[in-house]
């Protein structure tokens, strides 16, 4: 199920503390993601592969955030469903 709006979990492993955002991929919230790219280290990029109609859209959301410099030099997984 998509995500609505957005949520975070904080999970331990180990001594260290990690805050997961689950930033929701629909177009109208993606302005919102850039305010996240300064604080974090690291990004998963999920892509819903069952609509093959969206794969495009998804190809160009994505390459709108590795071009941004906050994200630049972090490391990024894309990980198809």
């Amino acid at each position: 199920m998509p995500t609505i709006g957005f949520t975070s979990e904080q999970v331990s492993v180990g001594d260290n503390l990690i805050t997961l955002y689950d930033v929701g991929g629909g177009a109208r919230i993606r302005d919102i993601w850039r305010n996240y790219f300064a604080d974090v280290h690291g990004m998963v990029y999920v892509v819903d592969s069952s609509q093959p109609q969206r794969l495009d859209e998804s190809r160009t959301a994505v390459e709108t955030v590795f071009k941004d410099p906050l994200i630049g030099g972090k490391p990024c997984l894309v990980y198809c469903i």
